[in-house]
Order: structure tokens, then sequence, then C-alpha cells
């Protein structure tokens, strides 16, 4: 909504017959009750007030959409949304220290000696030689976030105490995380309208979720309220975080403690909360495609292999990786030890694999083949024939190549970074309604595979048509500690 600011009737009065003294060439007119001027001031007001009202309206109807960053800003603010803003990184460092340990006090200070970056402790105490002491940034931004392993020097290191520290590896590789710059128009815009439709107050998930996002330090993507998880009147909360790396929506320790505290200080003491960590589950998305006449089309005559199901009735299964020893070697296999079916690797071919960690697709170029099945495979690794970087992992997919693999990079990691966290209970638990998950899935983060994922990808110019063959209207499976679905592995192959 725009705020169209307009006169109110006394002022449109009042303007007017200051406007008349400052236009008549009379020192002695008079203006105010009953005189000439007073009527013609308030016929205008009267003629105004209606085209006012119709301004203020039109305003009041533009659609937040149309709204620049600023303008949304102003408006969240109005409607009492909270937007965290830019956050720092945090998580843990490894400490060295004497025997018997180290006191560290909170706000102890650390500094990254390249950038000058300050971080300080989060939680005092005595640490012994190598345990993990929790730290968040000073500052903010994606600039806070360290790899694991980064060394950070103490100010002031306490007796007893190294000088240095390494930051912690988390569990999915990460270091100190969290660090994101403001809100995006999207971001807003989700936190505007969530804001409109579910008010918080009185302790209601609305009102958990509006906690867990103020939560300071903390870049929270989203929160999710499972009421009464183990029966009346326990709530169960979980969320996400903004991804700064693939894989890294799963909060850190460090994270969940700094939100455990937060509603710790907000919550109502009569409601019993359990934080239920969310687990990744793996998923394989398969499609079928036919490339548009003007996009670049599959590299072979004959691509290789054609889409086979991982346990076919009968013939060959799915065509993966057994073991690769490098980036330009490794046996390639089928699932079910059969390949009467499947045809045959041969030096030349181009072949696609999907590289999970880094969201991208890589192409190998066949050098040469052993074997008629299984078959060991070098690949061709002069003039950039194949990709030297990406050693294939045992069981992914191999995909025939195509140049127009590379546009379904984007439109598939937009998707999985959009899925939330699945149900604690399956459907029909209780009621039906209470321990669902809050907000209610498909509709607003969606816990499964859907359509959008299928015409994501068949609306890309590249492709005339596409079809979902495996991977499609998969749903995380219920669990109390809720499952994320994740893509682990992604095969393209001709329809």
């Amino acid at each position: 909504m725009t705020k169209i600011i307009t006169k109110t009737r006394d002022q449109v009065v009042a303007d007017y017959e200051r406007d008349y003294l400052n236009r008549v060439d009379d020192p002695d007119a008079i203006v105010g009750p009953g005189t000439f001027p007073r009527l013609m001031a308030v016929l205008l007001a009267d003629q105004l007030m209606p085209l006012y009202a119709n301004a203020q309206r039109a305003g009041e109807a533009i659609d937040i959409e149309n709204l620049t960053l600023a303008e949304l800003r102003t408006y969240a603010a109005s409607k009492g949304v909270t937007l965290p803003g830019a956050s720092g990184s945090s998580g843990y460092v490894t400490i060295t220290a004497a025997t018997g340990g180290t006191t560290y006090a909170t706000s102890a200070s650390l500094i990254e000696p390249s950038s000058r970056a300050e971080f300080r402790v989060t939680a005092g105490g005595t640490f012994q030689d190598g345990e993990d002491v929790p730290v968040a940034s000073l500052a903010t931004g994606p600039g806070t976030n360290l790899e694991a392993g980064t060394v950070l020097q103490w100010s002031s290191a306490p007796a007893g105490s190294g000088t240095t520290c390494v930051v912690a590896e988390q569990t999915d590789g990460s270091g100190l995380t969290g660090g994101a710059d403001e809100e995006d128009r999207e971001q807003i815009l989700n936190a505007i309208r969530d804001q409109l439709a579910n008010p918080p107050g009185a302790g209601n998930e609305a009102e958990y979720r509006d906690w867990i996002r103020k939560t300071k330090g903390v870049k929270v993507e989203e929160a999710f309220i499972y009421p009464n998880v183990f029966g009346p009147p326990t709530t169960g909360w979980t969320f996400t975080v903004s991804p700064g790396r693939y894989g890294s929506r799963i909060p850190t320790s460090a994270q969940i403690g700094l939100v455990t505290a937060e509603l710790a200080a907000k919550a109502p003491r009569t409601d019993p909360q359990f934080f239920l960590p969310v687990v990744e589950e793996d998923l394989t998305v398969c499609v079928e495609v036919t490339w548009d006449a003007e996009a670049d089309g599959w590299a072979d005559e004959t691509p290789w292999p054609e889409y086979f199901a991982t346990a076919p009735t009968s013939g060959s299964g799915a065509v993966v990786i057994d073991s690769a020893t490098s980036p330009l070697a490794c046996v390639i296999e089928t699932t079910n030890g059969v390949y009467t079916t499947c045809g045959d690797v041969a030096p030349g071919m181009s072949l696609g694999l999907w590289d999970a960690p880094n969201q991208k697709w890589r192409r190998k170029t066949v050098r040469t083949v052993v074997g008629t099945g299984p078959w060991t495979v070098t690949f061709d690794g002069t003039f950039s024939a194949s990709d030297t970087t990406y050693t294939p992992v045992a069981g992914q997919r191999v995909s025939p190549w195509s140049d127009s693999l590379l546009h379904f990079e984007a439109p598939i990691v937009a998707f999985f970074e959009s899925v939330g966290p699945g149900e604690a209970h399956t459907p029909g638990w209780l009621d039906g309604q209470r321990g669902r998950r809050y907000p209610a899935p498909p509709k607003s983060w969606p816990d499964r595979t859907t359509k959008a994922l299928e015409s994501g990808l068949e609306s890309l110019a590249s492709v005339d048509s596409l079809d979902l063959v495996e991977g499609g209207q998969v749903v995380a499976s219920p669990s109390t500690t809720p499952h994320l679905l994740v893509l682990a592995d992604f095969a393209v192959y001709p329809e």
C-alpha cells in the first residue's frame, strides 16, 4: 500500500484565505467567518474532499508488488513486520590450551588477520585443549563467513591459551556461517504476506515464528512450528538458514543455541517446547527431454545412455558410476548387472555428471574403454575435452552430454532451496490438524517435489518438451526429526 498524503478540509480553507490575501491589492481586505473569501474557500474544500478521498483509496489499493525496496521496508514497519536485516556469521573455533584448560570471558575478542574482521565469544567459560568455543562476528554481511580451518588471533589471549585458534568445521563442512546482507524484495514481500495472513499474538504459532526470526546473529530463512508435536501442550520448532553454499540450509549448533536462548526468554513458561533437528533426505531427479530446434542438442549423434529404472522388471538397470579413482578414471555399471539392453559406452562419447556439492554439470569425454559391462573408462583431459576437477561418486547417474544441460542448473537449485522440512507425523495423527507443520505445506515451503519442479524446467527456452520420470511427487518422510529434501543427484536423458 502507498500512503498518499492530502490536505484536511481546514487546511484547504486556511490555504485559500492566505493565498487570497497574498494576491489582492487591498491592505484592508478581510477574511474569516462570514466573509466572501471564506465562502469561496469552503466551496473549494467541498469540491476537493471527494477527490482527495479517492486518491487515498487509490494509494491503498496499489499492489505492494509495485513498491520500491525502500517503500516496502516502510510499509513492513507500518504493519509491525520485523525484518532481521543484515546478519553476521556465527559458529565455533577450536582452541589450544595448557593442561587444566583456560577461561574465556564472554565477549573475548578475536581478529581474522587478513581482513581484520572482529569476532567475539558468545558464551564464555573454562575450555580444555581442543574444545570448541562459540563465537559470532561483530560486523554483518556475507564477508563475515569464514571457511573451516581459517586461523583467528586472540586480541588478548588469557592465561593458558594459545595466541591463535582455528574455525571449527560444522557437520555440513562449513565454518562460520550466517553472514548475509539485508533482505531482498522477495524476502520482504513474503514476510509482509505472512504477517497479514497470520498475525502473531498470545504465544501462537505465528508468534513463535516471529520470535525465531528476530534472533540476533542468525539469518533465519524460515521458521516452522509443530504444535502439540508430542501431544498437548507441547510445541516443536525448527528453522532453516539462508543458504551461503549448497547444503548449508541446516542450522549449525551455534545458530540453534542462539535461537534456543531467544525462545527461552520470550515463550510462555507453560509451553514445553522442543527443538526438532532437521535431517536431509537425499533425492535423485531424472528427466527425459527433447531439446528445442534452436538449442544446443545432444553432443553425440547417438546419445548414451538412455533412461533405465534403478530396478526394472526386465532388462538393464540404470547406468551409474561404480567407482572412481580420479576425475579422469572410473568404472561404469548398471544397477542390476544386466547389460543386454543398455548399449555400450565408446571412445569419443561425451557424458554428463551432476556435481551435487557445487550444483553444476561436469562434462566428461571418453578416451578409452575396457570391457563390455561393467566398463573401465578413462576420460580425455586435454584441451578442455573433460572437466578435470570433479571426481565421480559411486552410485551417481550417468547422462549423455548437451551444452543445454547448463540451463537446468539455476531452476533446479532454486526449487530445492524453496522446499521446507516435512511433517512430524503422518496424516491422520490425532485429529488431522494438531501436530501439523505450520506454515502448512505444500503451498508454503513445500515438503515435496511439486509440479513446479517439472514446469520450471520445461519452461526453459532450450526445452521443447520434458517429462519428469523419477523424483516427482516425492514427499519428505514424516519424522520428529523433520526431513528436508535435498538434490543428491540429477540426470537428463533423451525423450
